[in-house]
């Protein structure tokens, strides 16, 4: 090994305690800034709270209110809209008799237009506004009357905010589309409709979709089916195919039907001859077919198992007026009524499936 030369050893020493003065020097810096930040000052009282450098507390931002929609008042200036001037709002929420006399024939066009009669829509809001109905989850507590926004204005009206879920629904609108018409936020919009199939899952399905628990139900839905000739049944069952999109690549094989070229989800329902959906079950894989579905649907293993409490007998006549028949012979036939049916759940759930 070569032997260093004293120039080169004088050299690497030089360059060592020049290193070692930045690092001393810095380490001075940091601890006069430790110093003035903990105030330890050459007193070293115990009172260096009033050493503290007065804290200056921000003003908050004064943030004017955006307008979605606007309107000129009386003076010709440009003011923001408050859903209550909407058009839908003038349209639809100010009570049937004036609604009437803004439109003849209102009715109609009401249902055609959000697909359920007037005084159903009267009676969705009024379970929206109820908080005992919906007291445990409190889907709607942020737009409740009396319910105001982060900026202290009033909330939108409950009655909006359930049009845009319909309209949503049954004609496949945009956020956008709805926020023009009413007024209101898309954003509002939207949350308010995650909230609302939240509140039909929960609570309108439990208290509509239901099979018939009394001899009396079960005779009422078979009527139609004794005219064409099935007596004893109560209902048709079959299955559908709703898109589904998003699905992981993983499980895209067990959502491929050889019937679609897309993924999709199955469900089995049971409908009546006036399309009340009496039964459904959950989503299941496109690929699995009849079979293996109907093991997942209650009334039909009911049915299959003689576990159905409520039943009618084939004969056709009349049941009697108490009492439960322990006949468990109640015929489920695939006729047209699911057809006619599955279109309007298919469009429904096509749109809830790109959510």
């Amino acid at each position: 090994m070569k032997k260093k030369s004293r120039l080169a050893v004088m050299q690497e020493k030089r360059k060592k305690d020049k290193t070692f003065a930045l690092l001393y020097h810095r380490l001075e810096e940091e601890y006069r800034l430790l110093d003035e930040l903990f105030l330890c000052d050459e007193d070293d009282d115990y009172n260096d709270y009033h050493d503290l450098p007065q804290i200056v507390k921000r003003k908050g931002k004064s943030r004017k209110r955006k307008g979605i929609v606007y309107y000129r008042d009386d003076n010709g200036d440009l003011q923001v809209m408050p859903p209550t001037m909407s058009l839908w709002y003038n349209h639809y929420c100010q009570g049937e008799e004036t609604c009437i006399s803004l439109m003849s024939s209102f009715h109609d066009k009401f249902r055609k237009r959000f697909r359920l009669p007037y005084h159903s829509f009267q009676e969705l809001v009024a379970m929206c506004i109820d908080e005992s109905v919906s007291r445990d989850s409190k889907h709607f507590k942020r737009w409740r009357p009396g319910a105001t926004a982060a900026d202290g204005t009033p909330a939108a009206p409950m009655s909006l905010l359930v049009l845009c879920a319909l309209r949503y629904l049954g004609r496949g609108w945009t956020f956008d589309d709805l926020e023009e018409s009413t007024a209101i936020s898309q954003d509002v919009i939207r949350a308010f409709f995650h909230k609302f199939i939240d509140f039909g899952s929960e609570e309108l399905y439990k208290k509509w979709v239901v099979p018939p628990k009394t001899l009396e139900e079960a005779y009422s839905l078979s009527y139609e089916y004794e005219l064409a000739g099935f007596p004893g049944c109560i209902g048709s069952m079959d299955g559908t195919h709703v898109e589904h999109c998003r699905i992981s690549w993983k499980h895209r094989q067990a959502h491929l039907s050889w019937k679609l070229p897309f993924t999709a989800r199955t469900y089995n329902l049971v409908v009546n001859h006036r399309r009340r959906i009496l039964g459904t079950t959950d989503g299941h894989p496109a690929r699995w077919n009849d079979k293996s579905l109907v093991k997942f649907d209650t009334i039909a293993m009911d049915l299959h198992e003689g576990t159905y409490g409520t039943t009618m007998v084939t004969t056709g006549k009349p049941p009697p007026p108490e009492g439960n028949c322990t006949v468990s012979n109640i015929v489920t036939y695939s006729l047209p009524d699911v057809a006619s049916t599955l279109p309007i759940i298919e469009s429904q759930e096509k749109i809830l499936a790109l959510l």
